[in-house]
């Protein structure tokens, strides 16, 4: 088979032999050679009934991000739970070889969509006359934090959201980029590589955030498993700090898993719901003679949400009547100082700007109209000393 495959899963839902004959790898194992990492087939021939139920329940798990193994055992388990499909007959044929991989469905749908709204926008570009009196405007400048931060936001969040089946990898993490500050701050500090453990390599978001970071890896001998983690030399994009203060954030936070879980799905949100959330943990936390109300403006959308009310319940906020208030206990205390860093860390300037106090000039502003106005005070600036140096050369 002189085929190269790029496929992380392929499913054969046929091909098997009969109950009593021997089983055929030959065709996993030419996809496992081409390139393919894992295969699930289906050994003999079941009812479609049960077939199509086991398929439902297996993507159904894959649906939000999940291993495949455990999606196959889930799916094995609804499908003997109905009492029609005890028997094993009906389940034990579904057999997964290969290398066990996480695949979320979501991410994937997200980049087909992504690349057909890039191929689409690509063809109405070619198909579309020249008009050489209409010269496009030159690109606006985008400020790195606008591409690094959604990135940032991403590793967090899965990292968040995997915290339990990885328990030592945010620890390691931050070990990692504690010792990335030391070695910015000392460049001649005798620190060049560490290994990475199997835990955080298999971390979903460790990996991503590393090299986010500028981290890079090198294999230990022949194997690819537990490499060596080189360290960056410069902070490019300003992350590291952030990243450090909200990893050690994310060791506060993840005693309390649905707290974890909230801000995860949080964090690849939309940024005015976290611009929202900080202005309200800021508030709580340096100004605490404020009382807050679920009827003002901010408040009233974010609680209104499930997800922004699930996570302001997970730390200690409750609604009593009109009011929003925080039971002020020292669990609870640490909660929101650990939500307040996490948030201020993904949120660049405004994040900065509210993690000490409550800076009025931010107050209910998103982060987007900040980065314009910044962007505009950039380009007024440039504008004047352009008109200023030309004035003196007049001159």
């Amino acid at each position: 088979m002189n085929v190269e495959m790029k496929a992380d899963l392929v499913v054969l839902s046929c091909c098997y032999g009969e109950i009593h004959r021997d089983i055929d790898f030959t065709l996993p194992s030419a996809l496992l050679a081409a390139g393919c990492k894992c295969v699930l087939v289906v050994l003999w021939l079941i009812p479609d009934i049960a077939r199509d139920k086991f398929w439902f329940h297996f993507y159904k798990v894959l649906q939000e991000g999940n291993y495949v193994s455990v999606a196959v055992a889930k799916a094995k388990e609804c499908l003997a739970q109905d009492e029609r499909f005890t028997d094993p007959m009906y389940w034990a044929p579904f057999m997964l070889i290969g290398q066990d991989i996480f695949i979320s469905i979501r991410h994937i749908k997200s980049a087909m969509l992504d690349q057909l709204v890039d191929s689409v926008e690509s063809d109405a570009l070619k198909a579309m006359p020249v008009n050489a009196l209409n010269i496009p405007p030159e690109p606006a400048e985008v400020s790195s934090t606008e591409i690094t931060l959604p990135k940032l936001r991403q590793a967090l969040s899965e990292l968040a959201l995997h915290h339990l089946d990885h328990p030592t990898a945010i620890p390691q993490l931050l070990q990692l980029v504690n010792e990335s500050v030391a070695l910015l701050d000392n460049p001649q500090k005798d620190l060049l590589t560490r290994q990475l453990s199997h835990d955080a390599m298999l971390s979903p978001g460790a990996m991503s955030l590393l090299n986010l970071l500028g981290f890079h890896f090198q294999a230990r001998g022949a194997h690819k498993t537990d490499p060596y983690v080189v360290f960056p030399h410069w902070d490019h994009d300003g992350l590291v700090q952030p990243t450090q203060m909200a990893l050690h954030a994310l060791v506060d936070l993840s005693s309390n898993p649905p707290c974890c879980n909230s801000l995860a799905k949080l964090l690849v949100g939309p940024e005015d719901a976290l611009s929202g959330l900080i202005d309200i943990v800021s508030i709580t936390k340096h100004t605490w003679e404020v009382q807050l109300k679920v009827t003002d403006i901010g408040v009233k959308t974010l609680w209104g949400h499930h997800t922004s009310r699930d996570f302001l319940l997970s730390i200690g906020f409750k609604q009593v009547g009109i009011l929003l208030l925080f039971t002020n206990t020292s669990v609870n205390r640490k909660l929101l100082n650990g939500s307040l860093h996490v948030l201020a860390a993904v949120l660049g300037e405004k994040g900065e700007a509210m993690l000490k106090k409550v800076d009025i000039n931010y107050l209910g502003v998103t982060s987007a109209k900040i980065r314009s106005a910044s962007a505009h005070k950039r380009a007024s600036s440039s504008q004047a000393a352009l008109t200023q140096s030309s004035f003196v050369g007049q001159k």
